[in-house]
């Protein structure tokens, strides 16, 4: 890795900057819970919300 890349990512770090994907399925936790107690299924939630099942399963606790 180059010294000014290295210098660079370090200062985006200081300055609180995330990196890699987004967490969407987990931002939606609130709407996933919502939905399960209207007494929809985690696969029709699943579609609804454009997750994978096992996105739902996950942040369905």
């Amino acid at each position: 890795m180059l010294e000014r890349q290295r210098d660079s990512i370090a200062n985006a770090r200081a300055a609180g900057k995330r990196f890699g994907r987004t967490p969407t399925a987990k931002l939606k936790t609130g709407e996933i819970q919502q939905l399960m107690s209207q007494g929809i299924g985690m696969s029709e939630i699943a579609g609804i919300l454009g997750f994978f099942k096992a996105s739902v399963y996950r942040y369905a606790e």
